[in-house]
């Protein structure tokens, strides 16, 4: 089975100013073999884009994730004389300590 065409993504109108909080999330949709990319601007977006939006990145980082541990595991086993390197895929005090983080704390 061929991959999907791609369309081409949509430009933002250049006078929409983002400010971090809102962000730009990108959803992708195929439609009769071709990948259209749609852009949303957090506080105005769907839900059905949003959620779409957030399935598909949280599946990017699943596959980086899988990637790592194929990494991980390889040079394990090429070194297997030396300890193996443990990963922990486990990221809930990561992300609640990077929420936390504040610039002061850095400083």
């Amino acid at each position: 089975q061929r991959p999907p065409r791609r369309a081409p993504a949509l430009e933002l109108d250049a006078n929409v100013k983002l400010n971090a909080q809102w962000g730009v999330r990108i959803a992708y949709v195929s439609k009769g073999g071709v990948q259209y990319t749609f852009w949303a601007i957090i506080k105005d977006a769907p839900r059905e884009h949003m959620q779409k939006a957030f399935i598909q990145r949280r599946e990017q980082i699943v596959g980086d994730c899988v990637q790592l541990s194929t990494d991980v595991e390889a040079y394990n086993g090429f070194n297997d004389k030396e300890k193996p390197i443990q990963m922990l895929f486990d990221f809930r005090d990561d992300i609640e300590e990077r929420k936390n983080f504040s610039d002061k704390e850095a400083a």
